[in-house]
């Protein structure tokens, strides 16, 4: 069959079944750019969900942390509110995004446990600056009475 036809007509042929591999080439091409581009797009989303799990974890410590200072302390509980506040907007931003449902379960159950557990860093802390105006009150109290002590003594 190919006998018969002119050198014009295999160069066309040659030169068609040329454009068509390359046309072929570039769709595969395109098509494998696109789903590396989709698979990019998901892999920045897992990123930014981890890291958002992660600050959630940060701040959730450091709800504990500022706790246990306030309780030894006797003072910081505007940073336990601001540490507060900063949860409860880096949930609402959190809400907004697009997650598995399994991610929003684990979302929505953290976030139902919260107001417990805030409650309960802030009457460790509330207890522990009891003890600690006490403690000072019971200092003052015990240099007062080593001072009058000290001076019935040098009567």
């Amino acid at each position: 069959m190919l006998r018969n036809l002119t050198i014009k007509s295999k160069s066309f042929l040659l030169i068609g079944t040329f454009l068509l591999i390359l046309i072929l080439n570039g769709i595969g091409s395109l098509l494998a750019t696109s789903h590396v581009q989709t698979k990019n797009k998901q892999f920045e989303l897992e990123t930014e969900k981890v890291l958002d799990f992660a600050n959630l974890k940060y701040l959730l410590r450091a709800l504990q942390e500022t706790a246990t200072d306030t309780t030894l302390m006797g003072d910081g509980y505007e940073r336990l509110e601001k540490l507060k506040k900063e949860y409860l907007n880096a949930i609402q931003e959190m809400k907004s995004m697009h997650f598995s449902k399994e991610d929003y379960q684990n979302l929505k159950l953290l976030n139902s446990n919260f107001n417990n557990y805030y409650k309960a860093l802030t009457s460790m802390a509330t207890a522990g600056v009891k003890r600690t105006k006490t403690k000072t009150f019971s200092k003052i109290l015990m240099e007062k009475f080593d001072n009058d002590v000290i001076n019935i003594g040098n009567l």
